[in-house]
């Protein structure tokens, strides 16, 4: 009886685990559900920022496209504000690289692989620069070296599609972002 008398609590006490373990519960629960949300939110923000990536890099290929087309259009129009339609896109490839190296700043991998698409597209770039030389008249070249620049654009824009492309499923597969996810956001640039 003894024993049975020093477990009894008072009413004070009772109250009080009454409340406080329902409290201390609820708070558990509470911190686990903070800790799941910061990472759904973590989780969200790296899928923004991968398909944000995804995007400014689909974005370069319709650049490169309508500074090409702004040069042809010169070409054949001789209308200045075609050529500096040209010389715009140009520049804002070069923003768009610039983006996307803030956006990889910390993954090293992409960044080895924005530079060598950033190598390929600056030698593309300069092809055209060389057609647009010999559309102003300031360096003559024959038909064989044309088809030359051609071929050398050609060459350009397979290596670079092949290292987008690369760059591209290198940032799908590190967020589980969907194929058909990514084929939709390029099909919409």
């Amino acid at each position: 009886y003894e024993t049975t008398s020093r477990m009894r609590l008072n009413l004070s006490q009772q109250g009080l685990i009454l409340v406080g373990v329902p409290i201390g519960l609820m708070l558990a629960f509470l911190m686990f559900l903070s800790l799941l949300l910061m990472k759904v939110e973590r989780e969200a923000a790296e899928n923004d920022h991968s398909r944000t990536t995804i995007a400014t890099a689909n974005s370069l290929v319709k650049q490169y496209y309508d500074a090409a087309s702004r040069l042809i259009i010169y070409k054949h129009t001789r209308d200045e504000e075609s050529r500096q339609n040209f010389l715009d896109q140009v520049n804002g490839t070069e923003e768009s690289f610039r983006h996307l190296e803030q956006l990889l700043k910390n993954d090293a991998s992409q960044l080895k692989r924005l530079a060598q698409l950033k190598h390929i597209a600056t030698q593309g770039m300069e092809l055209m620069h060389r057609y647009e030389r010999h559309i102003l008249g300031t360096e003559r070249m024959k038909e064989l070296d044309l088809a030359m620049l051609y071929k050398g654009f050609d060459f350009a824009g397979a290596q670079f599609t092949a290292k987008l492309d690369q760059l591209v499923a290198h940032e799908t597969a590190k967020h589980k972002i969907g194929s058909q996810e990514e084929r939709t956001t390029r099909n919409l640039v």
